[in-house]
Formats: structure tokens, sequence, C-alpha cells
């Protein structure tokens, strides 16, 4: 059993501490997480608290780093490049060599250290499933990898918005290069891409219910197996 007066000592060099780290925080502008800290009260203050037991104080202090999230990355749409929108919403017509594509943003999961993955789909005219691919970044090379695995059938259409990796050369000579046609919708017309939009809607409602909380609680390849 401690003593009155050891407690007592133990209770003053507590409140002491927990003083020093407030300050020792707040004079490196909130920025300064349990490891970085430590080092700095020991060499401003000579006090010795290992990162975990000093993690313990900051939750206690409410003491948490202020961290800037990164933007999400802004699609941007080159409406320089046109192309006819050859499926006019009919995604029902006996033409069955009608694809839709986009990329959607998903909440990063547990081991991605950015703020968003981005998922390029591919549908078929009747809204199945046919190819994604997961990048953390949004551009060209996202998309061309989600067509290298796929199979498209002979004479295919393949349905966009005029998204910057739509319209670049790189995505109009691969698509040439496999036959097939491109489409896009018209500027400022979202219900052109209706298919692929409710696709992704039903992802982000049915298939992940608390889309945003649960992603988070995924990592990478778990994600990935609840997409496919």
């Amino acid at each position: 059993m401690k003593s009155w007066k050891l407690k007592k000592i133990e209770k003053q060099k507590y409140i002491k501490h927990e003083e020093v780290i407030h300050q020792g925080f707040v004079d490196n502008k909130m920025r300064y997480g349990r490891r970085r800290l430590s080092k700095y009260l020991f060499l401003t203050y000579n006090i010795k608290v290992n990162p975990r037991t000093l993690g313990n104080y900051m939750k206690r202090l409410n003491l948490f780093t202020f961290v800037r999230r990164k933007k999400r990355q802004k699609e941007h749409k080159n409406t320089n490049v046109k192309f006819a929108d050859l499926v006019q919403r009919d995604y029902n017509s006996k033409n069955n060599t009608i694809y839709a594509t986009d990329v959607t943003y998903i909440p990063a999961p547990k081991d991605i250290n950015q703020n968003h993955i981005y998922l390029s789909a591919i549908i078929d005219h009747k809204t199945k499933f046919v190819t994604y691919e997961i990048s953390l970044n949004n551009d060209t090379e996202l998309v061309l990898n989600n067509i290298k695995n796929t199979k498209f059938k002979d004479n295919f259409i393949l349905h966009s918005d005029h998204g910057s990796a739509y319209s670049s050369i790189d995505y109009i000579n691969k698509i040439k290069s496999l036959n097939g046609k491109i489409s896009m919708s018209r500027i400022g017309n979202s219900l052109d891409n209706r298919e692929i939009e409710y696709f992704f809607s039903i992802l982000k409602s049915e298939i992940f219910p608390d889309f945003s909380m649960k992603c988070r609680q995924m990592n990478f390849d778990e994600l990935s197996y609840k997409i496919s």
C-alpha cells in the first residue's frame, strides 16, 4: 500500500506533467503527435514520457492534432473533345453491345493514407457489372487499366461523360484499337449517364449500408472483394 504522502507526490507530478504537456502541445500549434511531442518535452523541459503514456495523457486532455485533410482530386471535363451520343439513353434496346463507364470515389479503407480511393467501373446495357479497377489516383491510367481487363463484344459502344480521362488521346486510341465506338453524353445532361450513376448509387446504398463508415473499417483487399 502506498502512503498518502507518496500518492500526493505522484498526483502533483501527474498534474505538473499535464500542464507541461498542454503547453508543449500549444507551443507546436497542435501539430505534434505523441512521438514528436515526447521528444520535444524531453529536449525542452527535460521530462521523459514514453509515447504510449503520452498518448493517454493527450486523450485525457482532449489534445488532438490538427491534420489538414487532403482534398479529393477533382475531375476535369474536357468539352473540346466531342463524340456523338450513340446511346440516347436507350439501354433497353436490342443492341447488347452497349457499355457504360465512369469513375466514382470511395472513402478510404483503413490501410489507405489518403482520404479517398477511386473506382472505375464498366457495366453492360442491362446494368450488369462487367469489370472494375481501383486506384489511389483518378487519372487516365485507372480507366485504361480497367479497359484492358474487359472482354468487350464485337463492335461495342462504350458510353461515358466528358471526363478528362475519356477525352484523352490514349483513351480514344485504345477504343479504336479494339474496334469499338466512343459515345459521350451531351454536355450538361447528367441523365445521359443515368445507368452508371444508378449503379454507383446501388453500390453505395445497398451493397454498402452506411457506406462511408463501412469502407473505412475495411482494408483495400476486403473492399475489393466486397465490390467484386
